[in-house]
């Protein structure tokens, strides 16, 4: 703090009854024995009463920090402060003013303290373990890019099969999480040939086609030449070639 001399009063000397020498100051009609703090109207000016003499001196206000806002109060010298901004990275940051945040979760501003608060902006929701996500540097949740399906507790992922009850549908996986069935269509059955029904396939399988005699193919059922002409043969499996005798 700095001390000015600024001015001088006049002393007086007063005398007791008892003719004994008083020293003292009177300052606004107030008599102030030495030493006596000599009470003035301006907060910043500081007197006391040395000897005969009032001696004052100012007071000096430090000044405000920068981002600082002060208030005057009358009864004091110096204007108090009410809040400060915030130094971050050789800038400054005004009172309830954001301040940016590595973390894109955390939403940061500075309190009237001049120090940086943070708040958590938003809680992000659970992720499914079917879905698959991508973290992005700007963004606080992790964007969903598609999801997979659970059926009968397991996890497919997009594009996946599912294992169908029912042998004749396709099933699989689509990237909104839905499971997508489609019937299987089946060939139309070749002209002389036998299937059987396998129950692990939708469609019936071919069991064998047709008859192969003297170097010609025969269909299943189709006539065969017999070795008279009162033998009547046919097709009825490959190498099975049942005959009989026609009336003549």
């Amino acid at each position: 703090m700095m001390m000015k001399n600024l001015f001088l009063i006049i002393p007086l000397t007063f005398v007791r009854s008892d003719c004994e020498t008083v020293q003292g100051c009177m300052e606004n009609d107030v008599f102030y024995l030495d030493g006596e703090v000599v009470l003035q109207y301006d907060p910043c000016k500081i007197c006391n009463c040395i000897g005969n003499e009032v001696k004052c001196s100012m007071m000096t206000c430090a000044k405000p920090l920068p981002g600082c806002v002060t208030q005057k109060n009358p009864e004091k010298c110096c204007p108090e402060i009410l809040y400060c901004g915030c130094m971050i990275d050789d800038k400054m940051y005004e009172y309830c003013a954001d301040v940016p945040s590595s973390d894109p979760c955390k939403y940061c501003y500075c309190d009237r303290n001049g120090e940086v608060s943070c708040d958590v902006m938003t809680e992000c929701p659970e992720q499914q373990e079917e879905c698959v996500y991508q973290n992005s540097p700007d963004q606080c949740c992790p964007e969903k890019l598609y999801c997979g399906c659970t059926n009968d507790g397991q996890v497919y992922h997009a594009g996946e099969e599912i294992s169908s009850i029912d042998s004749c549908s396709y099933c699989y996986c689509e990237e909104n999480g839905e499971i997508r069935c489609e019937m299987i269509e089946c060939p139309q059955p070749q002209y002389g040939c036998v299937y059987y029904n396998n129950p692990n396939q939708c469609c019936p399988e071919i069991s064998y086609c047709g008859c192969m005699v003297d170097g010609k193919f025969y269909l299943v059922g189709e006539e065969v030449p017999g070795p008279d002409a009162c033998t009547f043969c046919f097709c009825k499996a490959p190498e099975v070639i049942p005959c009989k005798s026609k009336k003549c």
